[in-house]
């Protein structure tokens, strides 16, 4: 199927083109709705890459994506390439294992995947002491990709109603239940429409 190893999309590739499949499955069964690609860690990865090339995916809420997500992985902070690779080396495709040390020739830049989002809703959650998934290089990454349309001016800015927003609490990696009232505000301020 692939002319080379190299070639061969990884697993976040293929995660992130289930998306619009399970949706349109959805769509067909329930009606037409806003799909909204969600994830966390390695599905806020997959979110995202669903988000930036598939137009069936309406918004992204992507949390604590980290490296090969939002995050800056060549800032030194947190995850590295390298890691991602020793750790789970089905995730990326192959081409980014020869650059894993030097991650800097990497071709595409967090900020510049990100902005292929920059027509649609997305919200980026971050857990202040998840320094792993690196929530302040996430956060510059957006106001780089985002400079017109995400308003905050800080990480503990939570702006739902900016197209592009960022949101932060205490804690770590994982989900609690202080997330999910900021993703949907988030997602109500997009898609709410009277009688909802």
């Amino acid at each position: 199927m692939f002319p080379d190893e190299a070639s061969r999309p990884g697993a976040l590739a293929v995660w992130g083109a289930l998306y619009p499949v399970v949706g349109n499955i959805i769509s067909e069964e329930y009606g037409s709705r806003p799909q909204i690609a969600y994830g966390h860690s390695r599905y806020g990865k997959t979110a995202l890459i669903a988000g930036a090339f598939f137009d069936e995916i309406d918004a992204v809420v992507a949390h604590q994506s980290g490296t090969l997500g939002a995050s800056d992985f060549t800032n030194g902070v947190g995850e590295s390439l390298q890691n991602v690779i020793d750790g789970y080396p089905h995730w990326p495709s192959r081409k980014l294992y020869d650059l894993a040390k030097t991650p800097n020739q990497v071709p595409v830049r967090a900020e510049e995947f990100l902005y292929l989002l920059r027509e649609k809703p997305v919200l980026l959650g971050n857990a202040r002491r998840d320094v792993w998934a690196d929530p302040y290089g996430a956060f510059t990454s957006a106001k780089t990709a985002f400079p017109d349309t995400m308003t905050a001016e800080n990480p503990k800015d939570f702006i739902p109603e900016d197209r592009h927003a960022y949101w932060l609490r205490p804690g770590t990696h994982g989900i609690v239940k202080e997330d999910w009232p900021a993703f949907l505000e988030f997602l109500d301020a997009h898609f709410k429409s009277d009688g909802d």
